[in-house]
């Protein structure tokens, strides 16, 4: 956690780093957030449930995988529970130039009741979907089912800070998908030391629109296809967007592998 009375610039460097990369210093911008999750499941996944929150938190903001980084620690008051509560506090880099639309992509797959019931309009957030089909990919876990699971992805916050990343970060720029019938938009950075961003509103109200998971809300290939009656199509405008299919919709493996 960052003091308040400390500098952006004065954090220690956060490694994204992995073993035998070439890495670079750098000040970049960092999206910190925090995901909580309780279930009817040991705490020997605990591991388990940290590596396949990173992965699926990997695939939010960009076509390809985001270094992200993050802890595991459980609440205390569950202890001894039979529904176990796990803190997972994490670190992403967002593409360079990409931190606004990470930021607003964050908050959609975010949105809604973070444990059932789910509203019947608005249906369970996309990011329950992206975390299961992370959980039904990983063998020791393929037939686990996180229906009945809290899932809370909050308190995000976007500063610049130091940190030690893959030497091709100083070259990868945001690249993901343009809007339906647009083009690409220029990058847009968070604004530095911008405190936790409210929760995402839709920005219409009827039911049709309201739905997180209409498939134009979806910014990456595995966004939309946490999506129901979502594909992903070419766009007129450069790269790929997802847009309504007729059911079953699906997402070529080749564009988001992690399905099933």
């Amino acid at each position: 956690q960052q003091d308040a009375d400390e500098a952006p610039e004065d954090l220690p460097p956060l490694s994204f780093g992995l073993p035998g990369d070439s890495v670079v210093e750098l000040v970049e911008q960092v999206i910190t957030g925090e995901l909580v999750i309780r279930g009817d499941f040991t705490i020997d996944i605990m591991e388990d449930l940290r590596m396949l929150s990173v992965a699926a938190l990997s695939k939010v903001c960009e076509n390809r995988s985001v270094p992200v980084i993050a802890e595991i620690t459980q609440d205390i008051a569950s202890f001894g529970s039979d529904q176990p509560e796990f803190l997972i506090e994490w670190h992403l880099l967002p593409p360079l130039g990409g931190g606004h639309y990470c930021m607003e992509a964050l908050r959609r797959v975010s949105y809604g009741n973070v444990e059932p019931p789910f509203d019947e309009v608005i249906g369970p957030p996309p990011f329950r979907e992206m975390l299961q089909m992370e959980v039904r990919g990983y063998r020791p876990m393929t037939m686990v089912l996180i229906t009945r699971w809290k899932v809370a992805l909050a308190n995000f916050t976007c500063i610049f800070r130091p940190t030690v990343s893959p030497v091709e970060r100083a070259i990868t720029q945001y690249t993901t998908s343009a809007p339906p019938g647009g083009t690409l938009e220029p990058p847009q950075a968070c604004k530095d030391g911008d405190p936790a961003v409210p929760e995402w509103i839709p920005p219409d109200k009827q039911a049709e629109i309201v739905m997180p998971g209409s498939c134009p809300y979806a910014t990456t290939a595995c966004m939309c296809a946490a999506f129901e009656n979502c594909t992903w199509q070419p766009n007129m405008g450069g790269g790929r967007w997802c847009q309504p299919t007729t059911p079953p919709g699906e997402v070529a493996c080749g564009f988001c592998s992690l399905q099933a």
